[in-house]
């Protein structure tokens, strides 16, 4: 399995997750939003969007992710599929939808129709090398307009 192809696993089983499960026993969530660009552009719809609380800033707590629907736009969840994420510095990245392999099918063979190239730079996609970075607030009025931009090269 690819490097690609485990990270869109990790990222999907991340996202199932998510929606199981019955009320919140985790940390307190705020309310967080926003959009995002590759290239200048409003992101397709089905872009993972992935907050990791950076430890290395002092923020702990489980990450929360988020799809982009055909504007551009998100809403993160966490646990328990609960809106938000935690308080604090995130590390951001920003995924094909699942399917959009780098020129492979899902069966391993050649598709017939070429696959859709993933549009969105490496450096983006791998939490080891991403630099986006996004501070939580906890005032929910303040994670509203979160802006991530991302070029394709």
């Amino acid at each position: 399995m690819t490097r690609i192809a485990c990270s869109h696993f990790l990222a999907l089983t991340l996202v199932l997750a998510l929606g199981c499960g019955g009320g919140s026993t985790g940390p307190k969530l705020i309310p967080a939003s926003g959009s995002v660009m590759i290239d200048g552009k409003p992101a397709a719809a089905g872009i993972l969007i992935t907050f990791a609380p950076n430890g290395g800033k002092g923020t702990k707590g489980p990450q929360s992710s988020a799809a982009t629907t055909a504007d551009g736009k998100f809403a993160l969840r966490g646990i328990d599929n609960q809106m938000g994420a935690v308080v604090g510095h995130h590390k951001v990245t920003v995924n094909c939808p699942m399917g959009v392999m780098e020129g492979s099918s899902a069966t391993g063979a050649t598709p017939s129709v070429p696959a859709t190239a993933c549009e969105i730079a490496q450096l983006f996609r791998d939490g080891a090398t991403t630099t986006l970075m996004v501070e939580i607030k906890e005032k929910a009025d303040e994670n509203q307009k979160i802006l991530i931009e991302v070029t394709s090269k």
